[in-house]
C-alpha cells in the first residue's frame, strides 16, 4: 500500500469568502486605521489602503483592465506597491510582480513571459529613474514620457500596451474611473478559483518558471496561520513583496491586522533603529538577514526585547525541528513542526526534522531515478499535492508539471523517518542560495552570450553563510583572453546579482572532465571550484 502522508483538513474553510475583495474589505472594517505597512518615512494603514486601491482599481476598470488581465509591477518596498497590488487583485486581474534583482535585460524578459498588459511602476526606485531603466530594458520604448500610456505596440512586447507611473498623475494614464457600483459588481464576480499572482522563479531550464495561485489558496493558506499574534503587533519584514514570502505575509497581515515594518533597500544598522524605534517582536526574512542584523557593530549594546527570529538561541539540546521545507509552489512551507504521534515534544533521536505533512498537502516519497513510491521509511524525491499546491505553471500544459495522479515532484531528497522529514540534498542540479533559486541552465546560457565564451558550466558549492553558492567552469574560445573581471562584470550585465557566479575556473577544453556520453562531469569539477573558494 502507498504511504500517502496528510493530516486532515485539506481544505481548511474560513468565515470569510476567499477571495481578495471581499478578504481587503473586512479588513479595512475591522483594523481600520491600524498601520498595515511601515517604512521609514511612510505609513499606510488599512483604511488607506483599502480606500487607495478601491481607487486605482477603478481607474483600471475604465481603462479596459478586468478579469485575467495580466498587470506586471516593479516595485520595492513601498505603499504604492501594496496599493497597486490590491487594487489588480481585487478586481480579478493577475498580479505579475517583477523582482526589484533583475537586470533590464531580466526585466524585458519577464514581461514577455508574462504577456503583460499594463506595467505599474514608480518614478523612481532605488535611487535611479525607473523610466530610464525600462527605456534601457526596452529600447523600442517611445521617447516621450507622456506616451507610455499607450497604446503601445512593441514587436518584442506584443502584449504591453501601456505603462502607468503610480506617484504621478500626468504619466498614469486617463483619470477616469468608473462607478463605484461597477466595482463593486466586478468584486463580486472574482472567484476563489480565479489566478491571483504570478510568481516567476527560477526553473530547471534556462527559461524561468511561472508559478499560479488562486485567490482561494492564496487567502485560505494564509488567514488560519495569522491568528497570532494580533492587530497591532509589528513584524519586520525581510522577504520580497514580489515573491511568495512577502506574498504569505501580507495575506497574513489582511487576517490579523499585523504592521509589516519594512525598509525600502536593506542596510543592517538602519533596519536595528528601526525595529528598535518601532517596537518589533518577530522578523520574517532568511537566516542570512538575522546573521547580518546580529553582526552589525551595534547589535551588542542595543537593549532589544526577545525578538522572534532575530534573538540568539539559547545553548542546549538540537530544535526539535528546523525550518520547514517550503518553495513558491506550494505557498510556502507544506510541512509542519509537528509529529503525528508525540506533536513538538518528540523524542532525542527525532530531533532536527523537517516536520510532518501539515494541512492543505499531501506527501507521497518516490524513488527520484525510477518515481516508484518508497514504502515505510527511507529515502527518496519528496512529491506534494493538496490545495495550495500551484494550480499550474504558466504557458505550460498539466501533464508538463504534474504527473497523472496529480504530484509535483519538488526535486528535494529527504529521508522519511518514523513520520518525520529530513532534508538530505537535492536531486535536481538547483541551487539554493540568498533563500532564492538559481538555476544553473539560466546562468549558463547567460555566459555563453558573452564575447569569448566557448562553453560555461554551473554548479553550486557550499557556502557557510548563504546555503550554496554559484560557481561556474567558463571555456574560452580558440585565442580568446578572458579574465574572471569581466566574466563576472560580463553575467551581473545580464543577471540577478544572486545569480552571478562567485567563484570562476578559467580553464580549457582538453582540461574539462567528461562523461562518456559526451556530458561534463559536474561531479568531477566540484572540489576544483570548492578549492579554489578555500583559497580565495
Amino acid at each position: 500500500m502507498t504511504i500517502v502522508e496528510a493530516q486532515p483538513p485539506r481544505t481548511p474553510k474560513t468565515e470569510l469568502h476567499p477571495t481578495l475583495p471581499v478578504v481587503l474589505r473586512a479588513a479595512a472594517e475591522r483594523f481600520g486605521d491600524r498601520q498595515l505597512l511601515v517604512l521609514p518615512d511612510h505609513r499606510l494603514t488599512f483604511a488607506d489602503a483599502e480606500a487607495r486601491s478601491r481607487l486605482l482599481a477603478r481607474r483600471l476598470l475604465a481603462a479596459g483592465v478586468g478579469k485575467g488581465t495580466r498587470v506586471a509591477m516593479h516595485f520595492p518596498y513601498s505603499g504604492d506597491f501594496l496599493v497597486a497590488w490590491l487594487a489588480v487583485g481585487r478586481i480579478g486581474a493577475l498580479v505579475a510582480p517583477l523582482s526589484t534583482a533583475y537586470t533590464p535585460h531580466e526585466v524585458a524578459s519577464a514581461l514577455r513571459r508574462s504577456d503583460a498588459d499594463v506595467l505599474l511602476v514608480p518614478s523612481r526606485m532605488m535611487g535611479r529613474d525607473e523610466l530610464a531603466f525600462l527605456r534601457e530594458a526596452v529600447p523600442a520604448l517611445p521617447a516621450d514620457d507622456t506616451d507610455l500610456g499607450g497604446p503601445l505596440f512593441l514587436d518584442e512586447l506584443p502584449y504591453l500596451r501601456r505603462i502607468w507611473v503610480l506617484d504621478d498623475d500626468a504619466l498614469a494614464g486617463p483619470a477616469e474611473v468608473v462607478d463605484e457600483w461597477l466595482l463593486e459588481a466586478v468584486e463580486a464576480e472574482v472567484m476563489p478559483a480565479d489566478w491571483i499572482v504570478l510568481i516567476q522563479t527560477s526553473g530547471s531550464t534556462a527559461e524561468p518558471k511561472g508559478v499560479l495561485h488562486t485567490h482561494g489558496a492564496f487567502l485560505r493558506r494564509t488567514l488560519p496561520a495569522a491568528a497570532p499574534p494580533g492587530p497591532g503587533t509589528r513584524v519586520f519584514l525581510g522577504m520580497p513583496f514580489f515573491w511568495v514570502g512577502g506574498v504569505m505575509a501580507l495575506g497574513m497581515a489582511l487576517g490579523a491586522g499585523t504592521t509589516l515594518v519594512c525598509q525600502e533597500r536593506f542596510e543592517a544598522g538602519a533596519a536595528l533603529d528601526l525595529i528598535e524605534q518601532e517596537g518589533v517582536v518577530a522578523i520574517a526574512g532568511w537566516l542570512t538577514l538575522a546573521d547580518r542584523l546580529r553582526r552589525h557593530p551595534s547589535f551588542p549594546g542595543r537593549r532589544l526585547p526577545p525578538i522572534v527570529g532575530l534573538s540568539t538561541p539559547a545553548a542546549g539540546p538540537p530544535p526539535a525541528f528546523v525550518t520547514p521545507l517550503g518553495m513558491t509552489e506550494s505557498m510556502g512551507p507544506h510541512l509542519a513542526p509537528t509529529h503525528p504521534r508525540y506533536g513538538t515534544d518528540v523524542p532525542d533521536d527525532l530531533r532536527g526534522s523537517l516536520g510532518s505533512s501539515g494541512p492543505f498537502y499531501e506527501h507521497l516519497l518516490v524513488d527520484a531515478e525510477t518515481g516508484a513510491p518508497i514504502e515505510g521509511d527511507g529515502e527518496g524525491e519528496l512529491c506534494i499535492r493538496g490545495y495550495a499546491v500551484t494550480v499550474g505553471m504558466y504557458k505550460r500544459e498539466r501533464e508538463d508539471v504534474f504527473d497523472p495522479d496529480g504530484w509535483y515532484r519538488t526535486g528535494d531528497r529527504v529521508t522519511r523517518r518514523d513520520g518525520l522529514y529530513f532534508f538530505t540534498g537535492r536531486t535536481t542540479e538547483m541551487i539554493k542560495t540568498h533563500g532564492a533559486n538559481v538555476a544553473p541552465p539560466e546562468v549558463e546560457a547567460a555566459l555563453e552570450t558573452l564575447a569569448g565564451v566557448k562553453h560555461a558550466f554551473v554548479l553550486g558549492i557550499p557556502h557557510p553563510d548563504l546555503e550554496e553558492q554559484v560557481a561556474a567552469v567558463v571555456v574560452p574560445r580558440e585565442g580568446a583572453e578572458l579574465s574572471v573581471d569581466e566574466l563576472r562584470s560580463g553575467a551581473a550585465g545580464l543577471l540577478s546579482s544572486y545569480k552571478v557566479p562567485r567563484v570562476v575556473l578559467l580553464m580549457g577544453e582538453d582540461e574539462v572532465p567528461w562523461l562518456g556520453t559526451g556530458k561534463p562531469d559536474k561531479r568531477a569539477m566540484r572540489p576544483l571550484l570548492e578549492a579554489l573558494a578555500a583559497r580565495a
